[in-house]
């Protein structure tokens, strides 16, 4: 719950960005503490889609959720002009989405499990290791194997190979 709590709060932190920094962190651990308090009797992870009208956070026509204005009054915002008109969030368990405008606009997703998880496993090393084992037998190679080490410490590791025919 932890998860999509902190991404929903996130999100409706970006809109703030014209504000003060010391207040948008109040804001924001006001926010979350405020949701946990709301979802924690209506969080079902074997059927997560049960309580999302609940867990919804709406501004619809300019009117700001109670739970966005009562973390804004215990930081001490103001945040009647920081949103758009018409904004949902639905933060429900491994998924928090949102809509800006109408009913026929697009839904995006702020965080989705099944994505993070994808995204995790596809991500790029921080650091790659390359073996490069060339014959030693000519002068030619080990010149390139010398500029190829130099190469590899100087890129804080990461070895970099130009072929060249």
């Amino acid at each position: 719950m932890f998860t999509e709590i902190n991404s929903a709060s996130d999100f409706i932190c970006r809109y703030l960005y014209r504000l003060e920094k010391d207040k948008i962190v109040v804001f924001k651990n006001q926010l979350i503490q405020l949701l946990s308090q709301k979802y924690n009797s209506h969080w079902d992870l074997s059927n997560p889609i049960k309580g999302g009208a609940f867990r919804s956070i709406t501004i619809m026509d300019g009117r700001i959720d109670s739970i966005i204005l009562l973390a804004a009054q215990k930081a001490g915002l103001d945040v009647s002009s920081c949103f758009p008109s018409d904004l949902i969030i639905w933060c429900d368990p491994y998924n928090v989405s949102y809509r800006v405008g109408g009913d026929y606009n697009r839904i995006c997703n702020i965080y989705d499990e099944n994505t993070a998880h994808q995204m995790k496993k596809f991500e790029t090393p921080k650091k790659s290791i390359i073996e490069i084992k060339p014959d030693l037998s000519s002068s030619k190679n080990k010149s390139q194997s010398k500029q190829i080490k130099n190469d590899s410490e100087s890129n804080n590791g990461i070895t970099k190979a130009i072929l060249v025919n």
